[in-house]
């Protein structure tokens, strides 16, 4: 299932169904994401056979949540523990009628794994099948073909399969993060428990955490129907009223035939549309393919949200098998097309060693795209000289992974260099091509002595309704020290270059190919109006949320104090950050600017022709001849006195 972005409200199709078993959300605490590198597994894609594949597994067809076509990640303890991982399996659509004969089961390493078994279960409590396998058949890096004994037939109402194993103790990443994931979230596509020597976590849906369990299914008597797609996400759109509206969207398909043309409809307040469109990329036939297109309608004439129900009625010019293919996208039509600036705020610090393709990620974006705005939070490890607890880490990063990243909060936990998919890039544009509904200018000023900022952050609204909140931050370019916990920890020394000069930098013979580099740090958050508890304090905005309307709102931060940090910190590097938060915790707009230095506003007061500098004193009161380093008291002529910091 190919992954897209912002996914709304996902249509009732064929291989997706919720199970009768309710199983509880877990927001995956005491679980960690394993996000170091890609893990690329032999013969992970669909379309290749699996080793040992028993000839009872011929003649069926794999089906799974994940079918290739992502990165795979895992997710672990960091410890010795007994693992229950599975996935729900529909008894409808598709599946109608077919059989188990076998899982496909993913394996990064088997190092210090024992007890490992494929269980069926209705309600995850009692096994209807559970099969012991022997660990010395498995392969490492690999997906591995296990054949049931007897196949399986897949119950009208669904099924959950999975596999429960037993890591007696962790000494790589392979088994620190056994269960292997990727793709898309569907409700019951990760199900998982697992206990250890002091306690555990019962069964819980971790699908929005980490995605779908990687594992797929060898099935018998699957009939695809001929032509058959649905929409699988589209990212809402924002545009002028009565505009002709361009919404990104992707198609799925579980047709033999392929799709080379749709014809859908787009109902909005009950007044339908019809429209044909043909594929610039075709896809291909068989389960779950799918492919990216782009639809076209006229917006209302209303300024807010409205709802566009979109459904595919004919494949190719005939009918489409997929029923109930509804998808429900809530767009906006607003006043005036404001400038996105799309935020980036990355977990990280000096002692993740994999956090250089963090930092690689962050100047890419820095370098290349104007409407960036970064904010590095270093909060991995506290000896890092940039440490500063007061950030919302598990709000952005679920799972805790470092480096992580989420890109106007619509899409947390992410890796900050590969992505979604491949490129952090390709994110970023996604949510930089979606209009804003707020215009956001922001302004900052050092107080007197350099001490603290004074922001101020003035926000247009530009739709009726809705609900805004706004989080200050101070960030600073070009820090660098030169101590050794300055330097950042590089795992990626060790390995040979790949042919991404941007990672090469850091693998052996790099410019940056040490174990511990020395790098200059951007977009690093030095304050913010979090507390340590990851809570906004900055008071709420006043007034109505009505389109014209101009809401503004201030806070001060207090710059760092802890010398080693203050001492790096050029205060004409200094910016100030507003991001007005919406009420679905995502970033409506944001903006970032300067912060205003005492040396312009000397500039400015001297420009006075009746202004001249008469006297200049140090911090301890006394007269000095020229500037000197530190805090520089300066009297002018028109009677007023400046404060200055020279470095």
């Amino acid at each position: 299932m190919k992954k897209f972005f912002f996914s709304v409200a996902l249509a009732t199709f064929s291989i997706v169904a919720n199970a009768q078993v309710v199983i509880p959300v877990n927001q995956g605490e005491g679980l960690l994401r394993k996000s170091n590198e890609k893990i690329v597994l032999n013969n992970g894609n669909a379309s290749l056979a699996s080793p040992k594949k028993a000839a009872s597994l011929d003649n069926t067809t794999l089906w799974g949540y994940y079918l290739g076509g992502f990165v795979i990640n895992g997710v672990g303890v960091q410890t010795a523990a007994t693992y229950w991982a599975g996935y729900f399996v529909p008894g409808n659509g598709i599946l109608k009628g077919s059989s188990i004969n076998g899982v496909n089961l993913p394996i990064w390493t088997k190092n210090n794994m024992s007890n490992v078994s494929i269980w069926i279960s209705e309600d995850l409590e009692t096994n209807i099948v559970s099969q012991n396998v022997n660990t010395s058949d498995l392969t490492a890096s690999s997906y591995n073909a296990i054949a049931l004994d007897e196949p399986f037939a897949i119950p009208e109402d669904g099924i959950f399969v999975g596999v429960k194993f037993t890591i007696s103790r962790t000494s790589t990443d392979g088994d620190k993060y056994p269960v292997l994931f990727a793709g898309d979230a569907y409700t019951n596509s990760l199900v998982m428990k697992y206990t250890t020597s002091t306690g555990g976590e019962d069964w819980a849906d971790y699908s929005n955490d980490f995605g779908s369990f990687a594992m797929q299914l060898f099935c018998s008597n699957l009939t695809l129907p001929e032509r058959s797609a649905y929409f699988n996400s589209a990212s809402p759109a924002t545009s002028l009223p009565g505009a002709e509206v361009s919404l990104p969207v992707v198609i799925s398909s579980d047709g033999s035939e392929g799709v080379s043309s749709i014809d859908y409809i787009v109902e909005i307040d009950g007044n339908k549309t019809s429209k044909h469109l043909d594929l610039t990329t075709p896809i291909a036939g068989g389960i779950s393919k799918t492919g990216k297109a782009t639809l076209s309608f006229t917006a209302p004439e209303i300024y807010g949200k409205y709802t566009a129900n979109i459904s595919i009625e004919k494949v190719n010019g005939d009918t489409n098998a997929a029923s109930d293919n509804v998808l429900a996208v809530t767009n906006k039509v607003v006043a005036k097309i404001a400038t996105r600036r799309t935020v980036v705020e990355e977990f990280t610090g000096t002692g993740c060693g994999w956090c250089p393709r963090g930092w690689a990620g962050m100047e890419l974006l820095k370098e290349t795209k104007e409407n960036f705005i970064g904010i590095a939070f270093h909060m991995y490890n506290s000896s890092d000289p940039m440490y500063n607890g007061n950030y919302p880490l598990y709000n952005l990063v679920p799972g805790g992974g470092a480096p992580g990243c989420a890109v106007d909060r619509k899409l947390l936990g992410i890796d900050p260099y590969y992505g979604t998919d491949d490129s952090i890039v390709d994110d970023f544009d996604a949510c930089n091509a979606i209009l804003p509904d707020v215009d956001v200018t922001v302004s900052g000023k050092f107080n007197d002595d350099f001490t603290a900022v004074d922001i101020t952050a003035d926000i247009e609204y530009l739709i009726d309704g809705g609900k805004y909140t706004v989080v200050y931050v101070l960030t600073a370019d070009g820090l660098s020290g030169t101590t050794t916990a300055w330097k950042q920890q590089n795992y990626y020394s060790s390995y040979s270059p790949s042919g991404d000069p941007l990672i090469d930098q850091f693998c052996r013979g790099g410019k940056y190919g040490q174990s511990a580099v020395s790098l200059v740090f951007n977009d690093v958050m030095i304050g913010s109006s979090y507390n340590n508890n990851g809570v906004n304090q900055a008071p709420a905005l006043t007034g109505e949320v009505k389109v014209g309307e101009v809401a503004t709102g201030t806070y001060t931060i207090s710059m760092p104090t802890k010398t080693t940090l203050k001492e790096a910190i050029n205060n004409d590097e200094v910016y100030a950050v507003a991001l007005v938060i919406a009420n679905d915790g995502t970033i409506a707009n944001a903006a970032r600017a300067k912060v205003t230095s005492a040396e312009t506003g000397i500039e400015n007061a001297i420009a006075d022709i009746n202004a001249k500098e008469v006297a200049r004193y140090n911090a301890a009161g006394q007269i000095i001849s020229a500037p000197q380093n530190g805090l520089n008291i300066i009297k002018l002529s028109n009677g007023k006195t400046l404060k200055v910091i020279v470095k």
